[in-house]
């Protein structure tokens, strides 16, 4: 049975060389879109998932408008986290980074 299918599907696809390149280049671009999306989206869905409590963390940021653009930056000035710690009653723990030249610094330690 499965030698008639492919005996059949190779005279199919030598009868009609045109289409079946088509449908076959249109099959392995799809393939290869859902991969790519999957693969995206299970890398957002587990970023920090190895933390405990890792729906309780929040990062702080700044929107900026330049010319006309909305800029988002990750960055915040260096007392902030100090600042909040002392103004707002829900923030349990505050930490600041600090990076430069691919290192990032937590108060005295530094990693690469």
């Amino acid at each position: 049975m499965l030698k008639n299918y492919l005996v059949t599907s190779i005279c199919a696809l030598s009868r009609q060389r045109l289409y079946s390149l088509i449908n076959i280049g249109r099959l392995s671009i799809g393939l290869a879109a859902s991969l790519l999306i999957y693969v995206y989206v299970n890398a957002e869905l587990m970023y920090d998932r190895h933390i405990k409590d890792a729906e309780r963390i929040y990062r702080a940021g700044i929107n900026k408008t330049f010319k006309g653009d909305e800029v988002l930056y990750s960055e915040t000035g260096s007392p902030l986290a100090l600042a909040m710690s002392d103004e707002i009653p829900e923030v349990e723990s505050a930490v600041r980074l600090f990076s430069r030249d691919n290192s990032v610094r937590v108060w005295e330690k530094s990693f690469m």
